[in-house]
């Protein structure tokens, strides 16, 4: 049986080493250095057994007879076994045992290599008959039986090994899922963040252009006001009284603002004109009256353009003379009584700086001429008479404005 079984664990010798030109010492080397397949020899073992035999043990045996045995008995049995021929021995010289005990010592390992494996399988076998409620008889086993006790522990621990990689696997699904959520998560909040950033940018650009406009209008402002503080020291260093009211003499009239007061025959001036002039002076003696600070106690003066009125002192403004010619049935003796009720306060003024000034033109007291020449207006006679008595009359309201400008 152990022929058989080490004559098919032998294969194709390959090249030795031989260390002597004897030719016995060159076969034995060439036979003890053939390639032992041990998992073969195995195999052939458990096939070629008889029924009943303790395989496990026979390996056992197998093994013990190898590591008992010496380099040359260690020939002598794998000579026997590639020769078989009764009686044939190749002894080994001195020099030649060296490589004889290199191969026992190959065959002993992968020996015990193949019974620690034939072990694992008989375990694995016996494991399997006490799950399955059974009695399992150590070494009695065929290689077919512990083939398929060890491919069902593999299965099993491949199938284990499958569970443990699924597990694994829905694992790092769960993960992936998690992880996947929270870039979702994440990118919600990024998206969230830039949509709060570009409405602070938004806000922040708005602020900034309301505040270049309140600056500007800040600038708009401070330089509106200080033009305003130039036009006032402008208006604080001019006089009033003299630049608002300018009378000159143009040919036979006096002007006033460049409005002529009075006309002629030969220069006949438009109503609207004189009117304009009329309006004028009355406007310059209200001016005067409050610059002197007086208090009229005959008439008082209603400026309103063109349309200027002499009220009586106590009287109704709905009563109060017109100073201005409007072409009417009645026209010419409203006008004289309006302009006797200014020649009287022009008179006034007069009275009350007698002591500090004298006029160059004498207002008489019906207040009727001025410098001896009636201030009546009569149309079609006497215009050139009443135009000087209007230039006399501007004259001295002339003299009254550079006085009162000198106080």
């Amino acid at each position: 049986m152990t022929s058989r079984a080490s004559v098919s664990g032998l294969s194709a010798p390959h090249k030795p080493v031989v260390r002597c030109q004897d030719m016995r010492c060159r076969l034995a080397l060439s036979i003890s250095d053939l390639p032992f397949d041990a998992n073969r020899w195995v195999e052939d073992l458990f096939r070629t057994a008889p029924p009943g035999v303790d395989t496990a043990r026979l390996l056992e045996e197998c093994e013990g007879s190898v590591e008992r045995s010496d380099a040359a008995s260690f020939v002598e049995t794998v000579s026997a076994v590639a020769m078989p021929m009764s009686g044939v021995r190749l002894p080994l010289c001195d020099s030649c045992v060296g490589p004889a005990a290199v191969s026992r010592d190959r065959v002993l390992r992968q020996l015990r290599n193949t019974r620690s494996h034939l072990s694992a399988l008989v375990k694995a076998a016996a494991a399997s008959d006490d799950a399955a409620g059974g009695q399992a008889t150590p070494g009695a086993a065929t290689l077919p039986e512990l083939h398929a006790v060890g491919e069902a522990a593999e299965a099993s621990a491949e199938q284990e090994e499958v569970r443990t990689l699924t597990a694994a696997v829905l694992g790092a699904r769960r993960r992936l899922a998690a992880a996947r959520e929270r870039r979702e998560a994440a990118a919600k909040r990024r998206a969230a963040a830039s949509r709060r950033r570009s409405a602070l940018l938004r806000g922040l650009e708005s602020a900034r252009t309301s505040l270049g406009e309140e600056l500007l209008d800040t600038r708009t402002f401070g330089q509106g006001a200080s033009l305003s503080r130039a036009a006032l020291e402008d208006l604080r260093c001019r006089r009033m009284l003299d630049e608002g009211f300018r009378i000159a003499r143009t040919g036979p009239f006096a002007t006033i603002n460049g409005c002529r007061l009075g006309r002629t025959a030969r220069e006949p001036v438009s109503w609207p004109e004189i009117n304009a002039a009329l309006g004028h002076t009355a406007l310059l003696v209200a001016t005067l009256i409050k610059h002197l600070d007086l208090v009229l106690s005959t008439h008082r003066i209603i400026p309103m353009g063109s349309f200027a009125r002499i009220c009586p002192h106590g009287g109704n403004e709905r009563n109060a003379m017109v100073l201005h010619f409007d072409g009417g049935f009645f026209a010419q003796s409203r006008l004289n009584n309006a302009l006797r009720g200014l020649a009287a306060c022009v008179l006034e003024i007069q009275r009350s700086i007698a002591d500090k000034l004298t006029l160059p033109f004498r207002i008489s007291d019906s207040c009727e001429t001025v410098g001896g020449l009636p201030l009546q207006l009569q149309l079609g006679t006497k215009e050139e008479e009443w135009t000087t008595a209007m230039r006399n009359l501007l004259t001295s309201l002339k003299w009254i404005q550079a006085w009162a400008l000198a106080q």
